[in-house]
């Protein structure tokens, strides 16, 4: 077959010429332009590296927090104006209030070694200060023990303060030449609030990934130009950060005890995980500057602190809540007889319904205990501690992680736990060891200083003289406690009842303020807080002699008038009370406190148009004060202005989360309010359970609200039930208010709800 050749185009009769062949170039696999890419990119970062690094731009030595931020950094030490060194730095002023004065050069002095104590009110010496602290036992007793260098202890403990405020103080610390951090830390952490839905969001590799970026100059460069791009605009980072308050806002700060604490598995793994985290972080800013640190491990009251809350298991119904306490009844009553074989029977028969109840397993170890049954009672009293809903005392998830960290770390770790269990009776510590719930003696503390000291030995930081022997140690001792005075004692007493007040352990408030002023029985302070605290407990006659004793040594103490003039108008004194609180008044008219506890008194002698002007003044000096919300709203209520009366209690339920007295307001009006269009029955029910739930179902007023609201949800056969309930309990606790329980149920056992009557405003 023959082949013809194709003519060539033409165009107008001429012919194009032929173009040459092309180079053939031959293509890299898709594979190595990726690797070759990589390499240019990792050779351009590494060049820009090296600039920035000539340019000065530092790299982060450690990681930041986060999970929390803070809105400024405020430092904890500032220079001392006032010194006559330069260079020397003073606790700041807004600190005190947290930290132990403490002063120290800037610059470290020669032959100096430079301990920072870090931790919360244990490492700060509470109820005591410094000098009793650990820290201050180190303070005296190194240069006692290893006189070839000059030793500065400077106490860092703050009050409240949990692992992220203390990795904060730390961050600020690694600038003062350190050479050791002692940390002792893990119980605060449970006392603000915190949320981690943000990071939790963010996968574990690339919070892996944005850590080991953070050690770069380029990822420090562009963090600094975005943080100034968004503070120029008023923005910040990271919005969904938890931003603190520069001192620690504690939850029960904000609430009447620890009613607020609800049980939070996934609440309580963040905040362990977080801890975890800060211990970590901690090791590596130390290190960052070449110093050592050692772990304390949290120890605590177990045998005489009782949980702070319980709270029954999910799911318990009615039905077995009530065979429950019928087992618990019976345990408490075989107790009382002292025969605690039985006692342990109703115990393990209750656990059965429900082990998740914290007092049940104190009550189970101080059963165990009687039976001399001593290694069961401490895994009891351990039990108690980690199901308590309130946990003011490490858990022992905190405890582990602290020694989890120590280990993987390789940092030095001091059990404090074994230390005090060893030396407590049948190895349980109680209140032999402790002041309060985790603050120990100060022969606690001094044991602690001992072992302390040990460890350094051994990593050669400290090299004992021949003459650091027992008699050395007895002489430091002797020093050290008689420096305390009995006013020294009595004041560490009335902070120590303070705190146990705050925690809503009223009554060991009470017992340790008796302490307090057996030492100084002439101190008005004193006689006071022994007064508060016997209100506190319903003991009426001795809080009114206590506070009258403290008018008597201190005429012009505010707070003690104000508070005697409410006692004695309980007591019917209403002339009297009347008098002692406008004195307060006068002394201080602007303290809103004051001016409720006026109203109150005149609201109680049906002066109730000063009374509402008492009110009305104190939310005008304090718009947010919640008491002045709530009881502005029973006045309200009273008048009936319900709608008026309605929003105060909502504000007061927002502002003081767990107050039980707003709440009772706002569950009554929100189930029995006259004008339908403001009733929220199933809002009503809800708060009526949890207030039945915050008094255990023994408080009168509370399941008298929850009927009411019962009813107005149409549930009638429950709120017959609980109404009978709280007529039993009036009966005996109020009988002038049996009478409207009464007809309440009444009522609801004829299917009809109760509605307040629409009453004409007789005042503005």
């Amino acid at each position: 077959m023959s082949h013809r050749k194709r003519p060539a185009r033409s165009s107008g009769g001429s012919s194009l010429a032929k173009a040459p062949p092309r180079t053939q170039v031959k293509q890299l696999p898709t594979w190595k332009k990726a690797i070759f890419g990589l390499m240019v990119s990792f050779v351009l970062l590494v060049a820009l590296e090296l600039v920035l690094a000539l340019a000065g731009v530092k790299v982060a030595r450690f990681e930041q927090d986060p999970y929390v931020g803070f809105s400024r950094k405020v430092p904890h030490f500032v220079p001392d104006t006032g010194a006559a060194e330069a260079g020397t730095l003073v606790t700041a002023e807004n600190k005190r209030r947290v930290l132990n004065l403490q002063r120290f050069a800037a610059g470290k002095p020669k032959n100096t070694y430079r301990i920072f104590c870090l931790g919360g009110s244990t490492t700060y010496g509470h109820p005591y200060t410094d000098p009793t602290s650990f820290c201050g036992w180190l303070r005296a007793m190194l240069p006692k023990a290893d006189p070839s260098r000059r030793w500065e202890l400077i106490n860092g403990g703050g009050i409240s303060y949990a692992s992220y405020r203390e990795a904060l103080l730390m961050e600020e610390l690694i600038a003062y030449q350190p050479d050791l951090f002692i940390v002792l830390s893990a119980h605060n952490e449970f006392l603000e609030e915190r949320t981690y839905a943000a990071i939790k969001s963010v996968p574990e590799f690339w919070r892996s990934v944005n850590t080991a970026a953070a050690r770069t100059h380029l990822y420090s460069a562009m963090k600094v130009g975005l943080e100034r791009f968004r503070s120029d605009r008023g923005g910040s980072l990271n919005s969904s950060t938890n931003f603190l308050s520069e001192n620690p806002d504690a939850i029960l700060d904000r609430t009447i005890g620890p009613q607020s604490y609800h049980r939070d598995e996934n609440r309580q793994r963040d905040i362990v995980e977080h801890y975890r985290f800060n211990l970590s972080r901690m090791v590596d800013m130390a290190r960052s500057v070449g110093a050592k640190v050692i772990f304390v491990s949290p120890a605590s009251n177990l045998r005489s602190c009782s949980p702070f809350k319980s709270e029954h298991r999910t799911g318990l119904a009615a039905a077995e809540r009530g065979q429950w306490e019928n087992l618990v009844r019976q345990a408490l009553d075989a107790r009382q007889r002292q025969n605690f074989q039985e006692a342990l029977k109703f115990i393990e028969q209750a656990s059965v319904i429900d082990n998740r109840y914290a007092e049940l397993h104190y009550l189970r170890g101080h059963t165990l205990w009687d039976l001399e049954r001593y290694a069961e009672a401490k895994v009891a009293f351990v039990r108690a501690r980690d199901e308590d809903v309130c946990p003011l005392r490490a858990l022992s998830s905190l405890i582990d992680a602290t020694r989890e960290v120590a280990t993987t770390r390789g940092v030095p770790f001091v059990d404090l736990e074994k230390i005090l269990e060893d030396r407590s009776l049948q190895h349980i510590p109680g209140d032999d060891w402790f002041l309060d719930h985790v603050h120990p003696t100060t022969e606690g503390h001094r044991q602690l200083a001992l072992e302390l000291m040990n460890v350094m030995t051994r990593q050669s930081i400290l090299q004992p003289v021949a003459a650091w022997n027992e008699a050395a140690q007895r002489e430091v001792k002797q020093a050290v406690e008689s420096s305390l005075t009995p006013k020294d004692q009595a004041v560490a007493l009335v902070t120590l009842a303070k705190v146990l007040a705050w925690s809503g352990k009223a009554e060991d408030a009470y017992r340790v303020s008796i302490r307090a002023a057996q030492l100084l029985p002439d101190d008005a302070s004193v006689q006071f807080e022994l007064g508060k605290n016997a209100a506190h407990i319903g003991r009426r006659d001795d809080a009114i002699r206590n506070l009258r004793r403290a008018v008597e040594l201190h005429p012009k103490f505010v707070e003690a008038l104000s508070l005697l003039g409410t006692k004695l108008m309980e007591s019917g004194e209403n002339e009297e009370s009347l008098r002692y609180c406008r004195q307060a008044v006068e002394l201080r008219p602007d303290d809103p406190l004051l001016l409720i506890n006026l109203g109150e008194i005149l609201r109680r002698r049906g002066q109730t148009a000063e009374a509402l002007a008492s009110f009305e003044n104190a939310l005008r000096i304090s718009p947010n004060y919640a008491e002045a919300h709530n009881n502005l709203g029973w006045v309200l209520k009273d008048l009936g202005r319900h709608t008026e009366a309605l929003e105060h209690f909502r504000q007061a339920v927002r502002l003081r989360p767990g107050a039980v007295t707003p709440m009772l307001g706002l569950a009554w009006l929100l189930a029995a309010h006259p004008e339908q269009s403001s009733r929220r029955p199933q809002e009503a029910v809800r708060l009526g359970e949890q207030l039945a739930e915050m008094s255990a179902y023994r408080n009168w007023m509370s399941l008298d609200t929850l009927a009411v609201a019962y009813a107005a949800d149409g549930r009638f056969a429950e709120a017959v039930k609980i109404e009978e309930k709280a007529l039993d309990l009036v009966q005996a606790a109020s009988p002038p208010d049996a009478s409207a329980v009464r007809q309440r149920l009444d009522l609801f056992r004829q299917g009809n709800p109760f509605v307040e009557p629409i009453a004409k405003p007789t005042t503005k």
